[in-house]
Formats: structure tokens, sequence, C-alpha cells
């Protein structure tokens, strides 16, 4: 480390002033609004809306529908249920069907 008078000092700071990099990305806003008012973006968001809620309103449904298929307080219901998907992962075995006697 140097030491130096001020008046180098200052010499050397004006000699290199900051410089500001600046970047300007393009103004997208009217092609993006234009390519959001076709019809293929309309109906995909369509579809792509109408799946998700279909998912949203059925799922706790199909919850229910187990739930009322499969005795889920019944452990042994439960174990039956899998053991059955499991066989049935085999083409060879489908259809499977458990007859119990009530």
């Amino acid at each position: 480390m140097a030491i130096l008078p001020k008046e180098l000092e200052l010499e050397k700071e004006a000699a290199h002033p900051k410089s500001e990099l600046r970047f300007q990305l393009p103004d997208l806003s009217q092609p993006l609004r234009d390519f959001s008012r076709t019809r293929e973006v309309r109906e995909f968001l369509s579809v792509a809306l109408a799946g998700a809620m279909t998912k949203a309103v059925l799922a706790p449904l199909e919850t229910i529908s187990y739930a009322l298929d499969v005795n889920v307080e019944r452990a042994e219901d439960v174990l039956t249920h899998k053991r059955l998907l499991q066989f049935v992962e085999d083409p060879a075995n489908q259809p499977a069907f458990e007859v119990r006697s009530v």
C-alpha cells in the first residue's frame, strides 16, 4: 500500500469516472397482449381451467366414493383392496374380483 498526496488521488478519480451499464429490454406488452388474444391461447386457458376445476371438484367426491365402496373403518377391507390393486397391475390378471360373504 502506498501513500499518495491528496492531489494525485483526485486526479486518479477524475481520470476514471464511474460508468453505469444499463440494459434496456424491448417493450413486449403489445405483442403479449396480441398473443394472449388469439383463439388458441383462449382455448388452451379454457381447457386448463376446466381440468383444474374438474380435479378440484371430483377429487373429494372420489375420496368419498372410495370410502363408501371400501369400508375404510375396517383395516381388513383396505388391505384387501390394496392387495387386489397390486394383483391387477399385471394385465393377465384383469379383471379381478374379491367376493366375501356378509
